[in-house]
This record gives structure tokens, sequence and C-alpha cells, in this order.
């Protein structure tokens, strides 16, 4: 089976719909109500020591598959929590035959949002992510009606500093500062 792949662009087109459909046009996105709002349950669990570099992953609650379950990491920040369900979902969202197919595509493991990885599934659910948490519509008007420092912007959007650094092309070592940030 051919693998449908999307681009930047398609992306931020789907998230916006998804905005739209569900009335978020403002920040921050609330992930946990946005789930709920498609009737995905969502379990916070303790994993074992072995396992605790995974942060989430998809079940289904029944044979059909139709009905998601997101399971994340309780040890988890709550930051970190959220780029979780808004990963998972892009995987409902982008994924979905290949997740029925094969759940285990959904395993997020902790990594620094942005760090190299050739697994073409998983950079499009960060992307997703991402898109999802800081929408370029909102990310473009506070970004002009603030002072742009990361810090700022992250606590407009209740997410990790990481992330806003991310949405706005930042490398590691530009994430460091507490510059006002230029856009890139």
């Amino acid at each position: 089976m051919e693998r449908t792949s999307y681009t930047k662009q398609q992306i931020a087109e789907k998230v916006a719909q998804i905005l739209t459909e569900n009335y978020f046009d403002t920040p921050p996105v609330d992930i946990w109500k946005l789930l709920d709002n498609y009737g995905i349950v969502i379990h916070e669990r303790t994993f074992p020591l072995k396992h605790a570099s995974i942060s989430g992953f998809v079940v289904f609650a029944d044979s059909d598959k139709t009905a998601p379950v997101f399971v994340i990491n309780k040890a988890d920040t709550d930051d970190r929590k959220k780029f979780t369900l808004a990963h998972e979902f892009g995987h409902w969202v982008l994924h979905k035959k290949e997740l029925m197919d094969d759940p285990a595509l959904s395993v997020l493991y902790k990594n620094p949002i942005g760090s190299q990885t050739t697994d073409q599934i998983e950079v499009e659910a960060n992307q997703f992510a991402a898109q999802l948490l800081v929408p370029d519509t909102m990310l473009h008007a506070e970004h002009e009606a603030t002072s742009a420092h990361k810090k700022d912007l992250a606590r407009t959007f209740k997410v990790g500093e990481d992330i806003i650094g991310f949405r706005l092309g930042l490398r590691d070592d530009e994430q460091q500062t507490d510059e006002p940030i230029q856009q890139v």
C-alpha cells in the first residue's frame, strides 16, 4: 500500500480546518477539549521503568478500530503531555489507515522536538502537533502584537519554549537566548 505524504502546507491546512470546525481562533488551543470534541479517550498511565522513554501511543477500544484511546506517560510534564496528545492526534488524522494496520507506528519516544529523524511519519506527526498547538495565524498575530520573546509566546500559547522555537524555525543555539525573536 502506497502511503500518502504530506507537505508542511497540507498539514497547516488540515490543522486550520480542525481549528475552525472546533471554534479555536485565539491561543491557547486546549488539546484536551479538542480531543474530547472528537470523542477520543485519554488515559494517563505510569509506564514501567523499561518503557520510561515512551511518551505515548494510540490503542483501540473496539475491534473495528474506530474508537482511539491515547495513552500518555503520567510522569511527563504538562507541556510534554500536550505535545504527545497533539502528536498522537496527528497520527490519527494523517496516518489513520497505517495506524489501523500497525498501531505500533504511533509510539512516541522522548526526543527533543525537531530532532533529526528519517521517519517521515514521525516528522509529519511532529509538524502537525506543533502546528496544532501554535497555529500559523495565531502565531503571526501574537508575534506582531508582543515583544516576541519566546518566553512570552510560550506563556500565551501555554506550551514549552522548545515548541515556540520549533515553530519559528530556530536552531538549538538560537533557542537559548532571551532576545526578541525575528521570525523566519
